[in-house]
């Protein structure tokens, strides 16, 4: 059970960019979890399916981008006006 977790998370956490169709996941001895695409004492193999391109993805993926980045210039303006405030 502890494995399929690992494996799910990898999935959720953007494993699947990675440009090899194959990794190793290995579970160390403190519960950290490490991913190579080389394979290690104690790996385990997974094989990643990177989801299908979809225009309604990239239509969101477009849309959280322009979020983020609208976030960020928020959130410099709120920087360059405390600085401002300060002087």
């Amino acid at each position: 059970m502890k494995f399929a977790g690992l494996m799910v998370f990898a999935l959720l956490t953007g494993v699947q960019h990675v440009s090899a169709d194959q990794v190793y996941v290995t579970l160390g001895e403190h519960g950290e979890v490490s991913f190579s695409d080389v394979a290690s004492p104690g790996s385990h193999f997974i094989e990643l399916q990177p989801p299908e391109a979809s225009p309604d993805r990239a239509l969101e993926v477009s849309r959280q981008t322009e979020d983020t980045l609208a976030l960020v210039d928020e959130l410099a303006e709120a920087r360059r006006a405390r600085t401002e405030a300060r002087q």
